[in-house]
């Protein structure tokens, strides 16, 4: 009912979108028990440490989301109700194949048999990993409902399509976290803070020479994909949003060792108190500098909380100063490119090279040292190979 009000009332689109929109709510609705239900099928399997199961059958769900939409719109058009069907039947085949990989890894009784004296620990733990999951999302997505208020549909599609695109970096993350969480949950302090520095130092290494070289390929990319008008408009933000992105991956582990401390309070109490704060911010920021000004509020909003939820997990932050420096420098850079959409391909493509390049040094420094031991394995058995 609250999403159909907003939608009725609240923002500026078309009469015939708004339909559109109003028609599509109740599968939105829908959607939510298939993640939620998807969300403990594959959590299961991870505890189990069966990632390979889980991820070919995230890999699969996630193929079908995009293509079966996709497959719509070529054949009957893009109308919006029938595109939220076909993405809620990539989600619910995603759930049956869940279902019957839990079924193999935990018996047939699955369903059946259930332990009341669980329920008390699981509803006080869950409800609070519930209240962090609502109110993160609502962190990301309420920024789109001020500028949709405040500007219109259309800035919303320019501000969220770029965000959406670089996000996807944060999968990368998600899978070295939940990788992490069942060791976590058993590691004493001391293995649990080895586990959480190294795998910031991994992702580091994974994540900053490729974010580096985007910085500089953004335009191109983004025009590109949207065409000129569209896509000059959209690069600048996406810039910002990447930086968001790399940052907000380490926060992933500071995250994950709260839950796995069972302190998944501490994480929807710092989301709530970010929450007005973070929209009194997007709404000041778009009404006085317009999109620009959300993305950098966002950026902030991005930076206090990973430094907020290492604070609460650790005391610390490790290696700040490095992430710190390379922040500094990625937003220098994103601000030195704001108008210079104009730059040809191969200048794009060579300082893209470059700043690769110029990103390996700190990320060969920080290296873990299981990491090192590995690629420098691999260097001699290829260097061997070619060798012989």
């Amino acid at each position: 009912p609250a999403a159909w009000y907003l939608f009725a009332h609240n923002f500026q689109v078309s009469d015939a979108l708004r339909g559109e929109i109003l028609a599509a709510v109740p599968l939105l609705a829908l959607s939510v028990p298939v993640a939620t239900t998807n969300g403990v099928l594959s959590g299961a399997l991870m505890g189990r440490e069966q990632f390979l199961t889980a991820n070919r059958i995230s890999v699969t769900s996630t193929v079908l989301f995009q293509l079966l939409p996709l497959s719509v719109a070529w054949l009957h058009g893009p109308n919006l109700l029938e595109l939220m069907v076909a993405s809620l039947f990539a989600r619910f085949v995603g759930g049956v194949m869940l279902w019957r990989a839990c079924w193999r890894e935990f018996g047939a009784g699955l369903g059946r048999r259930w332990d009341r004296g669980q329920l008390v620990a699981l509803l006080a733990f869950g409800g609070w990993v519930t209240a962090a999951s609502m109110i993160g999302p609502f962190l990301v997505f309420s920024d789109r409902f001020v500028i949709g208020s405040l500007i219109g549909a259309v800035a919303v599609t320019i501000y969220t399509v770029p965000m959406e695109a670089v996000r996807r970096l944060s999968g990368v993350a998600l899978s070295l976290s939940n990788a992490i969480f069942p060791r976590m949950a058993v590691a004493d302090e001391e293995q649990s803070r080895k586990l959480s520095t190294d795998g910031m130092a991994a992702m580091y290494v994974v994540f900053t020479p490729f974010v580096a070289a985007m910085l500089f390929l953004m335009d191109p990319l983004m025009v590109l994909w949207l065409g000129t008008e569209t896509g000059s408009q959209c690069a600048p933000l996406g810039r910002v949003f990447l930086i968001a992105t790399w940052f907000n991956v380490f926060a992933q582990l500071p995250l994950v060792r709260l839950q796995s401390q069972g302190r998944p309070s501490v994480i929807a109490k710092l989301f709530l108190a970010e929450l007005p704060l973070y929209i009194a911010g997007i709404w000041l920021a778009v009404s006085w500098f317009g999109l620009w000004g959300g993305v950098w509020v966002y950026l902030g909003r991005v930076v206090v909380d990973t430094v907020a939820l290492f604070l609460l997990a650790e005391r610390r932050m490790a290696n700040a100063t490095l992430l710190c420096v390379t922040l500094a420098l990625f937003c220098v850079v994103a601000i030195a490119l704001r108008d210079r959409g104009d730059l040809p391909w191969i200048w794009c493509a060579g300082l893209a090279v470059l700043a690769g390049i110029a990103s390996l040094p700190a990320a060969a420094w920080i290296m873990p040292d299981a990491m090192r031991q590995k690629g420098t394995g691999m260097v001699y058995r290829v260097w061997g190979r070619n060798k012989g």
